[in-house]
């Protein structure tokens, strides 16, 4: 019996969380949910995270609504990631 996984390629990108007024950017947890990982930001709202085309990330914090972001191609081309809270 063969068995054969296939394993999905993550690229690399860099992050920023952007807030429009003085609440804390720092410590707002980004999540893969389809990779199973993720990291925080931090104090000046940046991330870096493993991602691949139609990933799914949550954005979580205290201090503001949780909610999904699914990665598109142009986040994979750029390698970069704004998100505005």
């Amino acid at each position: 019996m063969l068995c054969v996984a296939q394993q999905t390629e993550r690229i690399k990108v860099q992050g920023e969380v952007v807030v429009t007024n003085e609440q804390d950017k720092e410590l707002v947890a980004i999540y893969n949910t389809s990779s199973e990982k993720g990291t925080t930001t931090d104090a000046d709202g940046k991330f870096t995270l493993d991602v691949a085309l139609h990933d799914r990330v949550s954005i979580t914090a205290i201090q503001f609504q949780t909610f999904t972001v699914v990665i598109d191609k142009n986040i994979i081309e750029t390698k970069e990631m704004k998100i505005y809270l």
